[in-house]
């Protein structure tokens, strides 16, 4: 092997290292939480189109919670929709569920805060544990007859590891 070559590959690896803790460690709970958003193109979340989260478990004996979060504008065209949640990891776990997400108690009677934009949360996971440390991938989709759900202006999750907490 030439040195040019032999000094491209060590460099190239210092770059992964360097880069791979950024990527990893942004969707990491800390002391807080992890708190991420999707923004949904053109305020209109299609049926089939899925936003994924990634985040790192570095303690599988502990519990972690889960919430999700919804900011959506006044242009709402349902008081509620239902999104497919799967959470997996590289290898063998995966968990699905199926979500009613409430925006309303009537047409124009939105629940959550907000003047411009509604943001709600959700409570979707509570006190789950992992069978391993790593990566693990949520991903969220609406399951509706519907073909899109208009005003949902982002989409986010939270992760962390108290009980009780709200955002």
């Amino acid at each position: 092997m030439s040195r040019r070559f032999c000094c491209g590959i060590q460099a190239l690896l210092s770059l992964f290292l360097v880069a791979l803790p950024i990527t990893v460690v942004g969707c990491r709970p800390t002391r807080e939480a992890c708190i991420e958003y999707e923004k949904v193109p053109n305020a209109k979340w299609n049926r089939g189109q899925q936003l994924s989260y990634r985040f790192l478990v570095t303690e599988a004996h502990r519990p972690y919670y889960f919430d999700l979060l919804i900011r959506h504008n006044n242009n709402v065209e349902y008081c509620g929709f239902d999104v497919l949640a799967t959470l997996s990891d590289s290898a063998s776990y995966e968990r699905r569920d199926t979500l009613h997400l409430l925006l309303a108690e009537q047409v124009g009677l939105w629940r959550g805060s907000g003047v411009a934009l509604t943001e709600l949360s959700f409570p979707y996971l509570q006190g789950v544990k992992f069978p391993t440390s790593g990566i693990y991938t949520l991903t969220l989709e609406p399951c509706s007859e519907r073909p899109s759900i208009g005003g949902i202006e982002n989409v986010g999750v939270v992760c962390h590891n108290r009980a009780g907490a709200t955002w």
